[in-house]
């Protein structure tokens, strides 16, 4: 189960600024997931035996390196996605300047 959050949680976190409505669709997708697994646990199969543990091991590891990869993706996505880089590095859009505001 941890796999498939980690995966979700990268989705969602590494394009944020680029698919705003994935938090929502997530959440509603774990809802529906959440009802599917309750009835397969309480109709289906037995309760499964798990070991106490104290943490989440490696997935914590894995958590923050997507964390940090995402802040420099949603930088990047944000900076090329707009015109806040346009002072900074004019070369960039000097041609879209001349297209009337279009990407050539």
């Amino acid at each position: 189960d941890y796999l498939e959050m980690v995966i979700q949680f990268g989705y969602i976190t590494l394009f944020a600024s680029a698919f705003p409505l994935a938090s929502a669709l997530a959440l509603a997708c774990n809802g529906a997931e959440l009802y599917s697994d309750l009835f397969k646990v309480s109709y289906l199969c037995r309760r499964p035996r798990r070991p106490r543990v104290s943490g989440i091991g490696t997935w914590l590891g894995l958590l923050y390196v997507l964390v940090v990869a995402s802040i420099f993706t949603n930088a990047v996505l944000i900076a090329f996605a707009s015109d806040q880089l346009a002072p900074l590095l004019p070369q960039l859009f000097d041609a879209r300047q001349r297209q009337g505001g279009q990407w050539p």
